[in-house]
């Protein structure tokens, strides 16, 4: 659950291309630690723009 609440609390961090959901294993690209980090931020604000991706979520969403 935590995964989840930090995902719709910040994407940016989490996002990632369709093609690459359901993949353990996927990194953002880069050489470095720093690197993907940077890349997979850049990736994330991307993403959460052109798919206009509103990730507010409440406690109610999954206690009803």
């Amino acid at each position: 659950m935590t995964f989840c609440l930090d995902c719709h609390r910040n994407p940016e961090k989490n996002i990632r291309p369709l093609a690459e959901v359901f993949n353990l294993g996927w990194e953002p690209p880069g050489a470095t630690q720093k690197e993907k980090e940077k890349n997979q931020l850049e990736l994330g604000h991307k993403l959460v723009e052109e798919w206009n991706v509103n990730a507010s979520v409440g406690c109610y969403t999954c206690h009803r």
